[in-house]
């Protein structure tokens, strides 16, 4: 009895572990030139974990797969940011993008 759940569980991990990752990771040009600058694979990587990596690789490169990734993200759908390894990416790097500050150009 003991056995059979041992292996129940130990498939049933092992297929949640496999339909975590994306599959379609390597069909992205965003997610290629992140991987091609040394974020590893990124097909099942979390968007904190990509941030901490955005995060020493630099505010440039980031802002630079943010603008990359601007006009995917307008027409991309609800579930894009959370469940495609492209949207993971570029959800933080938006988050670590420089915005430049315009300051108000009123006088009080």
């Amino acid at each position: 009895m003991r056995k059979t759940f041992l292996i129940g569980l130990l498939i049933g991990g092992s297929f949640l572990l496999l339909n975590c990752a994306d599959r379609n990771a390597q069909s992205s040009p965003i997610v290629r030139e992140v991987e091609a600058n040394g974020a590893g694979d990124v097909s099942s990587t979390t968007v904190p974990e990509l941030t901490a990596w955005f995060g020493k690789k630099g505010q440039q490169f980031a802002t630079h797969i943010a603008q990359e990734c601007a006009p995917l993200a307008k027409a991309a759908d609800a579930n894009w940011a959370q469940r495609t390894a492209e949207g993971r990416v570029c959800t933080a790097a938006q988050g670590l993008a420089f915005t430049p500050f315009t300051a108000d150009p009123r006088k009080y």
